[in-house]
Order: structure tokens, then C-alpha cells, then sequence
């Protein structure tokens, strides 16, 4: 029979392994882009490993975790940041943070920096605008956000996001090709939702609620 401190350490382990699962069924998913979700999820779980540490139960694990982590993601591919930022809920800013983050919760510091992210992000768009600069611009179309979802497991990451705000980026170096790409890291996403969509987004687990 269990007695109630078999009952607590049953309730440690599955609120702890339950962001591994939420991991795997977000970035395993099929019928959505998961790219955009790794650096989510790798914030969760950094945020699972210094929340759960000091857990005696969980100590050892942690440490052999804690080192697999750092073998695949101690240099996280950058499709991974880009996509991140592509994800209207995160954005470079967002991102630069996470990265810092990442680091602190794991106590090593990550290879890739905010600073390499950005880099790479306006010299890709600078050749994505020197080759489709002049053709016609197709009419801009605003498409609806889609987010259906509910229950209110633990989300490091969207309480993270959702607290946060986006700063300026400075648009004044006269580099006119990089304008739309300005634009649309200074808007405000949550300016973009209804209030009933920002709810909805509010109670979204992972991927898996996604469609």
C-alpha cells in the first residue's frame, strides 16, 4: 500500500516528466510546423531541470539529464532560433532572452548567442530581398490566427511570453531593405488578438492542441 510519501513522490515525478511528454507530442506532430516549437520546449525543460534540482529524489537524474542536454543542445541549431522568431509569440528579442535563459537555468553557457541569431536573421533577409526585390509585390493579405486548445498544464515558456514585451529595434542605419523585416519585429502580437483569441492562446498546451 502507499503511504502518503509514496503518493508525493509519485506526484513530483509526474509533474516533472509531464513536460518531457508535453515535448515530444508538441515537436512530434505532423499537421502543424514544430520547427518554431523546439526553443519552447527547450526553455520548458531547462526550466523543469532548475525547478525540480534540489529534489533529492530526482538529484542524480537531473545530472545524467542535465548532461544529454547539453551533448544535443548546447549548440542549438539555428533553424530552431529562426523559426523561433518567425513565431509571432516570440520574436528576436524573445529570443535573444530564451537563449540567456536557457543558459542560466542549465549552468553552461550556450554556443549560440542572441547576437549570432540576429546576425544571421537580417543577412538572410537581405538576400531574400536582393532576390525577390524586383518583382511584383503581391497584395498583403491578413490571414485569421487559428489556436484552439484547452487545459492549463504547467507552461514555463507562455508565462514567460506572455509577460513580456518586445523592444525597438533601431530602423534609422539607412538600410531601407531591412524596413519590412523592422516592421514586423516592433509590432506587438498581442495587439493582433481578440480578446476571446487571447484567451484561447492563454489556456494552449504545446503543438498538440494546435490544428
Amino acid at each position: 500500500m502507499f503511504n502518503n510519501r509514496d503518493w508525493q513522490i509519485s506526484k513530483v515525478f509526474v509533474q516533472f516528466l509531464s513536460i518531457f511528454y508535453d515535448a515530444s507530442i508538441a515537436c512530434s506532430g505532423v499537421y502543424y510546423p514544430t520547427s518554431n516549437l523546439i526553443l519552447r520546449q527547450l526553455f520548458n525543460i531547462s526550466c523543469a531541470f532548475k525547478e525540480y534540482r534540489d529534489y533529492s529524489i530526482l538529484q542524480q537524474s537531473i545530472i545524467l539529464m542535465e548532461q544529454k542536454f547539453k551533448k544535443y543542445f548546447e549548440d542549438i541549431p539555428m533553424l530552431f532560433c529562426l523559426a523561433a522568431v518567425m513565431d509571432i509569440t516570440i520574436k528576436l528579442d524573445t529570443v535573444k532572452t530564451i537563449i540567456s535563459r536557457i543558459s542560466d537555468n542549465v549552468r553552461f553557457p550556450m554556443v549560440i548567442s542572441g547576437e549570432d541569431v540576429e546576425f544571421a536573421l537580417t543577412e538572410m533577409y537581405k538576400k531574400y530581398e536582393n532576390k525577390y526585390a524586383n518583382r511584383t509585390r503581391a497584395s498583403s493579405s491578413t490571414s485569421s490566427i487559428s489556436l484552439l486548445g484547452k487545459g492549463k498544464k504547467k507552461d514555463y515558456f507562455f508565462d514567460f511570453v506572455s509577460q513580456s514585451s518586445h523592444t525597438s529595434h533601431d530602423s534609422s542605419s539607412g538600410s531601407s531593405h531591412l524596413n519590412e523585416l523592422f516592421k514586423y519585429l516592433e509590432n506587438d502580437w498581442k495587439s493582433l488578438l481578440t480578446e476571446k483569441r487571447w484567451k484561447i492562446l492563454i489556456s494552449c498546451n504545446g503543438g498538440k492542441h494546435m490544428k
